[in-house]
C-alpha cells in the first residue's frame, strides 16, 4: 500500500471518531497534501450525503469503488492491480456496532447481559431450565427462557426464523454459519440408532447452510452427536498414552477407513468387541458427513470440548481432514487456548496433518468449559489443565495465533484459521500481524468468528471494514438446544472483559435513541403549537 493510500486510511479513522466535525479539517489536510481529485471527490459526496447511519458504509463503498491498490494472498504474492482497500476498523463505535438491533433488541441483551453476571444463576442454569420443565412442561421455559437467553443467542425454531435472521446478518456484510446443536456427554444413555437420526439431522442442515448464499460457508459440528462419548474417552486414553509416531499412526488407519479402503483395527486392540463395532459404525458416519461437505462445498468446524474427550475428537477430526483437506481446508479442528498444553498439541497435530498431505483448518478459542474442567481437577486429584489466569489465557492465546499466522504466511491456502475471540486485543493482534505479512482480510486464509447475540461491537465494524467474518447462528426447538443455552450463559460469565465494554457500549446506543426519541417529539411538539 503507497504512502497517499496509508494516509488516506488514518484520516478515515480520524473521521470515524470525529463524524461530520472533522470534514473541514479533513478537507483542509488532504489540499495540503496534494490530494488526487478521486479523494477530493469523495469527501464532496460526503457533505451532501453525510447521515450518522450511513456514513461508515458510504466511506468504504466510494472509496473502494475508485481506488487500485494490490491485493495479496496468505503468501504475500499479488492477486491484481483492481481489488478494494480495507478500511480498520473502530469497536467503539455503537452506532455501527448496534445498527441491526431494535431497541427492545438492545434492552434483551443489556438484560441478559446482567442476568450472566450473577454466577450462582449461571452454574445452576441448565439445573433450574430442566427443574422448569419437569413442572410445567415447556410453560415456564417460554415464559421465562425463550424471551430471554433462547431469543438472545438462538436464530429461531425452524428453517424460516433462522433464514430472517440469516438475511439480517448478511445485510451487515456478516456470513452467518449454523451451529448444530446435538450433543451428548460421558455417561449419558444412547443407542446407535439415535447416533444414525442424528447424522440424518446433521445431513439435512449441509442442505439449510448451502440453500443460505453465505460465500465459504461453515458448518459446525460436535462429533459426540453422532457417537458415544463414553467411547471417545476411552479413544482419548489411547491417543493420549502414544508416541507422536503412534498417534500419526492412529490418524491414518482411520482416515484409510474414510477415504474407502478396510480399517486396520490392530492399532485399537485395546478396545473391546462392542466398543470396536460402535467405532466402525461412528467413522462410517463421519464419512458420510465428510462426503456431504466436499459434495456441498460447507467447511466443517469440529467443536473440542472437555478435557478427557477432546484428544479422541483430535483423533477422528485430524482423520477426516486427512481423508478430505486435500485440496483446500474443508474440516477443520479446535484448539482451546485456555488449557495450558495447546500450543504443544496444535503444534503437533499440524505436523501430523501435513506430513499425512492434508490441508488444515483451525478455530482458535479460548474455551468455554473453565469452571467444569476446574472442578473435575480438583474431585480427581490432578492439576488443573487451566490456565491460572485470564491474562495467561490471553498470553497463550496470542501465541497460537501468531504461530498459525505465521504458518499462512509460508504456506499459503493449505492452512486456513478462523480468530474465534470476543477478545478485542487479540483480534487487534491478528489485524496487525496480516497488515505486517500483507494478507489479504478477505481472501488470505485468515477469518474472524463471534458468537451470534455477542460482541456485536467487534464482529460488525470488522465486516463493515472488509475482513471475512462469521457469526455462529444455531437454531432449534427450545427443549433441545437447553444445554447450548446453558453453556451460552457460562461463556458470557467468562469474557467479563468483552461484556463490559459491550455493556457500556449499549448503553450509550440506548442514550443516544431515547435522546432522539425525546429530540423528536419535542420538534413535533413544537410544530404542532405553532400551527
Amino acid at each position: 500500500m503507497n504512502m497517499r493510500a496509508l494516509y488516506f486510511n488514518y484520516l478515515l479513522k480520524v473521521f470515524a471518531r470525529k463524524q461530520a466535525t472533522s470534514i473541514f479539517w479533513i478537507q483542509q489536510s488532504l489540499r495540503y497534501q496534494q490530494s488526487t481529485p478521486t479523494v477530493t471527490s469523495i469527501f464532496s459526496q460526503f457533505e451532501a450525503q453525510i447521515t450518522s447511519r450511513q456514513y461508515s458504509r458510504f466511506v468504504r463503498s466510494q472509496y473502494t469503488e475508485n481506488t487500485s491498490l494490490p491485493k495479496h494472498t496468505a503468501n504475500g504474492s499479488p492477486l491484481g492491480s483492481s481489488t478494494k482497500t480495507i478500511l480498520l476498523p473502530d469497536f467503539s463505535n455503537h452506532a455501527v456496532a448496534f445498527q441491526n438491533k431494535s431497541t427492545r433488541e438492545i434492552i434483551r441483551a443489556l438484560c441478559v447481559l446482567r442476568l450472566c453476571g450473577f454466577q450462582k444463576l449461571v452454574n445452576n442454569s441448565l439445573q433450574i431450565m430442566n427443574t422448569m420443565q419437569k413442572m410445567s412442561g415447556p410453560i415456564l421455559l417460554k415464559a421465562f427462557v425463550k424471551p430471554t437467553l433462547y431469543n438472545q443467542f438462538v436464530a429461531g425454531e425452524n428453517p424460516e426464523e433462522f433464514r430472517n435472521c440469516v438475511n439480517r446478518l448478511k445485510s451487515a456484510n456478516l456470513r452467518p454459519f449454523l451451529g448444530v446443536t446435538i450433543e451428548t456427554d460421558v455417561g449419558e444413555e444412547t443407542r446407535e440408532s439415535t447416533f444414525d437420526k442424528n447424522t440424518q439431522k446433521i445431513l439435512q442442515c449441509f442442505d439449510l447452510s448451502e440453500s443460505l448464499g453465505v460465500e465459504s460457508p461453515f458448518l459446525q459440528l460436535k462429533i459426540t452427536g453422532v457417537m458415544s462419548a463414553d467411547l471417545i474417552a476411552r479413544l482419548s486414553d489411547i491417543y493420549n498414552h502414544s508416541s507422536i509416531a503412534t498417534r500419526q499412526i492412529l490418524v491414518k488407519s482411520v482416515a484409510a477407513s474414510m477415504s474407502g479402503q478396510d480399517m486396520r483395527m490392530q492399532p485399537f486392540d485395546q478396545l473391546e468387541p462392542k466398543e470396536r463395532e460402535s467405532l466402525m459404525l461412528a467413522v462410517q458416519r463421519l464419512k458420510e458427513i465428510g462426503q456431504c461437505a466436499s459434495k456441498k462445498t460447507v467447511r466443517i468446524l469440529v467443536d473440542a470440548e472437555y478435557t478427557y474427550i477432546n484428544p479422541g475428537l483430535s483423533l477422528l477430526t485430524l482423520a477426516m481432514m486427512v481423508a478430505f483437506n486435500q485440496q483446500f481446508p474443508l474440516i477443520w479442528n479446535t484448539y482451546q487456548c485456555y488449557l495450558k498444553k495447546t500450543f504443544e498439541t496444535a503444534a503437533s497435530e499440524l505436523g501430523i496433518v501435513q506430513n499425512l498431505g492434508g490441508c488444515f483448518g483451525a478455530k482458535v478459542v479460548r474455551g468455554a468449559y473453565l469452571t467444569q474442567e476446574r472442578l473435575r481437577a480438583t474431585k480427581l486429584g490432578y492439576p488443573s489443565p487451566i490456565w491460572d489466569s485470564y491474562e495467561l489465557t490471553n498470553q497463550n492465546y496470542n501465541r497460537v495465533i501468531r504461530y498459525f499466522l505465521e504458518h499462512i504466511n509460508q504456506v499459503g491456502p493449505r492452512c486456513n484459521i478462523i480468530v474465534a475471540t470476543h477478545n478485542e486485543e487479540s483480534v487487534q493482534l491478528a489485524i496487525e500481524r496480516m497488515r505486517e505479512m500483507n494478507i489479504d482480510p478477505l481472501n488470505g486464509g485468515v477469518h474472524f468468528g463471534q458468537l451470534y447475540g455477542m460482541c456485536d461491537q467487534i464482529s460488525f465494524p470488522l465486516a463493515s471494514a472488509g475482513y471475512a467474518v462469521y457469526k455462529c447462528v444455531p437454531y432449534g426447538p427450545m427443549l433441545e438446544v437447553l444445554p447450548f443455552l446453558a453453556r451460552r450463559a457460562m461463556e458470557n460469565q467468562g469474557v467479563l472483559m468483552g461484556s463490559r465494554k459491550e455493556k457500556t457500549l449499549l448503553w450509550q446506543e440506548l442514550k443516544r435513541r431515547m435522546k432522539n426519541t425525546l429530540k423528536m417529539k419535542s420538534k413535533h411538539n413544537l410544530k404542532v403549537e405553532t400551527v
